[in-house]
């Protein structure tokens, strides 16, 4: 009522007496709920119906992308798809080079995209035009497509196809749904500047989504021609080694000089000598004065040292 109701409102009910909680019952004052009522869901609408129109734009760029992805997934039109954003490719370096006559700025450019060694002469260059140069460049690039295809085997360049168009893809949507969030929730501001945010946001959707497709083709072009997968060496298959059978163990003893317990054979043979071999001298030997067995004990207690500690 505050929004979207009428200010008299609040006056009528004041008057009426009314109280908070009180069953409103005047008829004024229930057409006027109803009016608000009805403002309220018109509004909602509206706001509903902007937000599918923003949706929609999304909805019918993801259908472009997932069903570029449903090709390479499945593997259907996928070496057409790849065909047709080749000459896409090949037509946008030739006219980026050709007005100015940079042959050897075009060469180098498909030597580093495409790894395609394609030469012109300047008299070729002219007499060809820019339509004959792009169709000499491209058929020079799917004869380097076929003679790569026989190297490598069909299998293995249906999966660098697949794999590469299927990373692309995913990881560049995924950039681009980012950006549009980012561009979603800003896009509001322009409405400061009496523009509609909707018209704005479809137009500058449209031109992200232009350099989203071709990005995708770029990239998927240029790494199916560049990679090469690697040559898998050959593992030698070890053979589990056989524990010998009990008829064939037999014991041996070996001298263990050398492992471990003594320094070397030389210390060893050392200290089997006598002290005086070694030229050492020999330690006096101290030996202690015997006790008779009948003379008084040691301990002191008065008695024979034989009935004593002699008698252990």
């Amino acid at each position: 009522m505050r929004l979207f109701g009428s200010e008299r409102i609040a006056g009528i009910m004041d008057r009426l007496g009314l109280k908070e909680g009180e069953v409103i019952q005047h008829p004024m004052i229930t057409r006027s709920v109803s009016r608000a009522q009805k403002r309220v869901e018109e509004n909602n609408f509206g706001i509903r119906k902007r937000l599918l129109e923003y949706d929609d734009v999304m909805n019918q760029q993801r259908e472009v992308v997932y069903t570029r992805r449903r090709h390479a997934l499945l593997g259907e039109r996928l070496r057409d798809d790849i065909f047709a954003m080749l000459e896409e490719f090949v037509s946008k370096i030739v006219a980026k080079y050709y007005d100015d006559g940079a042959i050897e700025e075009l060469q180098n450019e498909f030597r580093a995209q495409l790894l395609l060694d394609v030469t012109f002469t300047p008299d070729e260059f002219q007499k060809l035009g820019n339509d004959g140069v792009q169709e000499r460049v491209f058929a020079a690039a799917k004869e380097f497509y076929k003679r790569k295809e026989e190297r490598i085997g069909t299998e293995q360049m249906q999966m660098i196809e697949k794999m590469v168009a299927l990373q692309v893809i995913d990881e560049r949507w995924r950039d681009h749904l980012r950006e549009m969030d980012e561009l979603k929730e800003g896009i509001h501001l322009r409405g400061f500047g009496q523009k509609d945010p909707l018209l704005e946001y479809k137009g500058e959707a449209f031109g992200m989504f232009q350099q989203l497709i071709e990005m995708i083709a770029t990239q998927i072009v240029t790494f199916v021609f560049k990679i090469f997968p690697t040559q898998t060496q050959q593992v030698p298959v070890l053979r589990p080694v056989r524990s010998p059978r009990k008829s064939e163990m037999k014991l041996t003893h070996s001298e263990s000089d050398g492992m471990g317990y003594q320094a070397n054979a030389d210390t060893m043979q050392q200290n089997k000598k006598s002290p005086a071999e070694r030229g050492q001298k020999q330690m006096p030997v101290h030996v202690e004065e015997k006790i008779g067995r009948n003379e008084p004990c040691y301990c002191g207690s008065g008695k024979k040292y034989k009935n004593c500690h002699g008698s252990n």
